[in-house]
């Protein structure tokens, strides 16, 4: 009886050198001739394979939901009168619309999670391959988990201001002239247009107006501001959400024409700033959404102790601007006979004396993430949308009413809206709910900014904001909105609704890893065959009446173990006729291995 030992790998166990591309098919060389005597038999003594875990995928174990906001203060239960930016996002369908179980190898499965992750994170500053994910190893053999790694881009260009404004007009009127380089002058009746090539960046994004034509005389009504890309509502032929007010709110007459995520406009002789947000009290429904006037005047460190007068124009306003700072905006007025911009609004200015609520611009939500140039006017004058700071990476006309890309436009689309509506009728966001204190606005937190390096470069970051990962049904997150979170085995967070918060917090890199292994199964059976000898057995999957299967090796080996390095050794051995009534000599020995299919 002879023990004949074969390899696919050299005896010193060093896989970075072997043929570990083909483990199934190899063969090797005898230095010495081997005598086969006459009537033997061939058996498996026993064998040593390593086998792949893979993932078996389906509708039960692949959804996770997204979070990127402020981390909630110890001892809060819910989000709604904290945070501004609940973010939902699932991993990209893995399974058909049958539901069939799918399997992935840990390698191809970092692929799927992270272009699901891409596809659903939503904030501008992860747009395009800004989501990394890598196999995470405490040795170059071992699978015990991943590392999901957020980078967030955050420097600025400049928009070329290129192309036509889309137009937002209720009455579909095209009685203008715009000249493809941001100036649009009125033909006599009204036009609302938005400028929809890139969104302004929430990373110091100015976004500047020429409002030349508009001030120093009476009847010359205009607005300027920015707004989330809305489709048209049947009933009033409005570009607004579906849950939108006309005829409520302060600023109500603008309402009834346009809609405007945050807006300066002259009525009369005023100038005015007003904001889409809630208002519970007055008429109508409480949970409208409204344009509601700011009242940036009147209080200490105001600019003014009433609205500006801009039929008289003393400052002698030709530009307004806005600039966004992930939640805060700022609003200003240029002249061009001073150096400095006179600042209108900001929620810099809660600390004053007087203000309320109602004075600064309230933070801006994961609805108005995307937000684009607006403008209005009527008669025979212009407005110019003079320049306005994109985020780099963001191509032109990519993000514009895309899905993929703007959590706001997805909702739209799929008739969702009322989840974002769910966030805007939060306490901070409701102009009737009046907290002790303006620094109570939010949870009893300021709102929170972009944090730009000295020298403009890619190391900026959203000041407090913190990516989180929910992977099984959480209260604090909002269980209607998680229930179907369902990964925390698939990614390695067992026992966990929400991963543990990333390494590095608040900065530009964080990586959140996975804290087990998740589970991995090979429900796959192995059968060895030995192709140059001339034993014969039947495989009846195959049909072949002669085969050269020697052996079955089954799903787990003798210790229990499914994946990985493995053992088996038969309790009885099965011995098959070589059917040589003859000695023969063996000069090479070539072993294959086979997957049951």
């Amino acid at each position: 009886m002879s023990l004949i030992i074969t390899s696919n790998v050299s005896l010193n166990d060093k896989p970075d050198t072997s043929n570990v591309f083909k483990p199934y098919s190899y063969r090797n060389n005898l230095l010495n001739t081997l005598k086969i005597p006459a009537n033997s038999q061939i058996a498996l003594q026993s064998a040593k394979f390593n086998k792949t875990g893979l993932f078996e995928l389906n509708a039960d174990n692949t959804n996770v939901f997204q979070y990127f906001g402020e981390t909630p203060a110890a001892g809060e239960t819910t989000l709604d009168s904290v945070c501004s930016h609940p973010s939902f996002g699932r991993i990209a369908p893995l399974t058909g619309a049958t539901g069939e179980v799918l399997t992935r190898s840990p390698m191809d499965m970092a692929v799927d999670i992270e272009a699901g992750l891409i596809k659903s994170i939503y904030h501008p500053v992860f747009h395009h391959n800004s989501i990394d994910v890598a196999l995470k190893r405490e040795s170059a053999e071992l699978f015990d988990g991943y590392d999901i790694q957020y980078t967030q881009k955050t420097l600025n260009g400049d928009v070329t201001i290129d192309q036509d404004f889309r137009n937002l007009n209720i009455d579909g009127n095209t009685d203008f002239t715009d000249n493809g380089a941001g100036e649009v002058t009125a033909g006599g009746s009204r036009y609302d247009v938005q400028f929809t090539k890139q969104p302004v960046s929430p990373c110091n994004g100015v976004c500047e107006f020429d409002i030349g034509e508009q001030v120093q005389g009476a009847n010359k009504p205009f607005y300027v501001g920015l707004s989330r890309y809305c489709l048209q509502q049947a009933n009033d032929g409005l570009y607004a959400p579906e849950y939108f007010n006309p005829t409520r709110g302060a600023s109500q007459r603008i309402g009834q024409e346009c809609f405007g995520d945050i807006m300066v406009y002259r009525t009369g002789t005023e100038l005015r700033i007003c904001q889409s947000v809630m208002n519970s009290a007055g008429a109508g429904d409480a949970d409208d959404l409204v344009l509601q006037d700011i009242v940036y005047y009147g209080f200490t460190g105001a600019a003014y102790p009433a609205a500006y007068d801009m039929q008289a124009d003393a400052g002698g306003f030709t530009k307004i601007r806005f600039t966004i700072n992930n939640e805060k905006i700022d609003i200003h007025a240029y002249s061009g006979t001073i150096t400095d911009y006179v600042l209108l609004s900001s929620i810099s200015q809660s600390g004053n004396v007087g203000v309320n609520k109602n004075s600064v611009p309230a933070p801006l939500h994961m609805g108005k993430w995307h937000l684009y140039p607006i403008m209005g006017t009527r008669g025979t004058r212009n407005l110019t949308l003079d320049n306005y700071k994109h985020l780099s990476h963001m191509a032109g006309n990519l993000i514009q009413n895309n899905p993929d890309y703007d959590w706001w436009c997805y909702l739209q689309q799929s008739n969702l809206e009322r989840w974002c509506h769910d966030i805007e009728q939060r306490s901070w966001n409701d102009m009737n709910h009046i907290p002790a204190g303006i620094t109570g606005l939010k949870g009893g937190g300021t709102y929170l900014s972009y944090v730009p390096d000295a020298i403009p470069t890619n190391n900026g970051y959203m000041a407090g904001y913190v990516n989180k990962l929910i992977t099984a049904p959480s209260i604090l997150y909002g269980k209607f909105y998680t229930r179907s979170a369902n990964t925390a085995n698939t990614l390695g967070f067992v026992g966990m609704s929400v991963a543990p918060d990333p390494a590095q917090t608040p900065a530009v890199v964080q990586t959140i890893s996975s804290v087990s292994v998740p589970k991995v199964v090979n429900n796959v059976s192995l059968f060895v065959r030995v192709n140059n000898l001339t034993q014969s057995s039947v495989n009846g999957k195959q049909g072949t009446s002669s085969s050269k299967i020697i052996a079955h090796l089954p799903r787990f080996d003798n210790g229990g173990n499914e994946v990985g390095g493995l053992y088996f050794e038969p309790h009885e051995r099965v011995y098959l006729d070589l059917n040589n009534p003859n000695e023969f000599r063996l000069m090479e020995n070539k072993g294959h291995h086979h997957l049951k299919l």
